[in-house]
């Protein structure tokens, strides 16, 4: 590295790349990577907040952030920067590559440097996905308004794979919007309530009715579905 310094021109830096990005040096930089990126949304909702409630910290901000130093940067926008930089890692590689020869002896490091890099996002990108869908989760939780027969469930100790809207067509005349959360072992279906609370109720209710029995049965339906006795189709019908 010192020699290269010296050097107005740097021929070759594949094994420089490599030795940030490969091996032991690579999975100690997605680690770390890992931890920053997955805490970027709780930071930034942290820091709005600080904001929003103590006047003495956001004039402290303000002046810290007109400093030279901050190239015109707010915190919110550094507090990114490093999911930024991630994903421009393999983009810097390959455009190398492109003006690299294939015959360079810095060809197949590059390669390898980008295939790393890629690797280390999607690693990252894993990890901030899970993160989410935890707090998210967390805040399912917390806004739960559920009827006594689901009183025991705990979304916190799910894993979750999707969230979403969703049309329930009940009838030809009659239709709810929920919320679905998909998780690993089941699918729950939630209704908004008020003061922005999430109903978890029985069949009987969500249709209006006082109560399942005689003909209503064959409308009845719970708001947990275990994935396990769910019928699926390629059409819905």
């Amino acid at each position: 590295m010192k020699k290269r310094r010296e050097k107005t021109i740097v021929d070759e830096i594949g094994d420089i790349m490599l030795s940030r990005f490969e091996g032991s040096a690579g999975e100690g930089f997605a680690d770390q990577a890992s931890q920053l990126c997955s805490q970027q949304s709780e930071a930034l909702e942290l820091l709005r907040s600080k904001q929003r409630k103590d006047p003495r910290f956001a004039h402290v901000m303000q002046e810290c952030e007109a400093s030279p130093h901050c190239r015109r940067l707010q915190l919110k926008d550094l507090l990114v920067s490093e999911m930024q930089r991630l994903t421009k890692y393999p983009l810097l590689l390959g455009n190398i590559i492109k003006h690299t020869e294939a015959a360079s002896p810095d060809f197949q490091p590059l390669q390898r440097a980008q295939s790393c890099c890629r690797g280390i996002l999607q690693a990252v990108n894993e990890v901030v996905r899970e993160t989410e869908h935890r707090q998210h989760l967390s805040q399912y939780q917390r806004r739960l308004d559920a009827a006594p027969q689901f009183k025991n469930l705990d979304l916190t100790t799910k894993t979750m794979i999707h969230e979403g809207p969703l049309t329930w067509k009940v009838n030809k005349d009659k239709t709810l919007e929920i919320q679905a959360l998909l998780l690993s072992d089941s699918l729950v279906l939630l209704q908004r309530g008020p003061d922005d609370r999430l109903v978890l109720r029985g069949p009987s209710r969500w249709l209006g009715g006082g109560g399942v029995s005689g003909g209503d049965s064959k409308n009845a339906f719970s708001p947990v579905v275990r994935l396990n006795s769910l019928l699926v189709r390629p059409v819905a019908t």
